[in-house]
């Protein structure tokens, strides 16, 4: 039996005419992991590890830092999300983990890093992080802070650079 830990499925069949069929569906990584206790790899979108590939990079998130502090389902729940959504998947490159509830997101565009505190309602952080950049950065302009908080209900605090 072929194993392969980047081949999801394979379905290989004969067709009533002879043509040997095979179908093969690939493990989507979503998130990479870089850590110096536990190695690179990646987490698919079923939150299984993959080995890192030496020839081949995915462009995905990387979560690095204190990674192995944190539970693998919350971190893929994240990944998850930002995979999903064209905006943040376009705008979050980075997951840094501090300490179990200091997780810092690092974002393409702009100079600042964001505090995402811990997983819990990431999603109605995320939401109200988008509400401050629609109508905050797009008039200040996005280097004007160097970190912006989200750990406070209601609240996005900001620290001037």
């Amino acid at each position: 039996v072929f194993t392969n830990q980047y081949v999801k499925d394979v379905q290989v069949y004969s067709t009533l005419s002879g043509n040997l069929k095979i179908r093969i569906k690939q493990r989507r990584p979503i998130v990479r992991i870089m850590s110096p206790k536990t190695g690179d790899y990646y987490l698919d979108e079923n939150g299984l590890k993959m080995p890192a590939s030496n020839p081949y990079t995915a462009r995905v998130l990387v979560a690095n830092g204190n990674v192995e502090m944190i539970p693998m389902e919350e971190l893929n729940m994240l990944a998850t999300f930002v995979n999903k959504n064209k905006f943040w998947n376009a705008q979050l490159q980075q997951i840094y983990v501090a300490w179990p509830h200091e997780i810092q997101l690092i974002p393409r565009v702009g100079r600042h890093k964001i505090l995402l505190g811990d997983f819990l309602n990431f999603e109605e952080k995320l939401n109200k992080l988008m509400n401050f950049y629609q109508y905050g950065l797009n008039n200040k302009g996005w280097d004007l802070y160097s970190t912006i908080d989200l750990r406070y209900k209601n609240q996005v605090v900001c620290k001037k650079r």
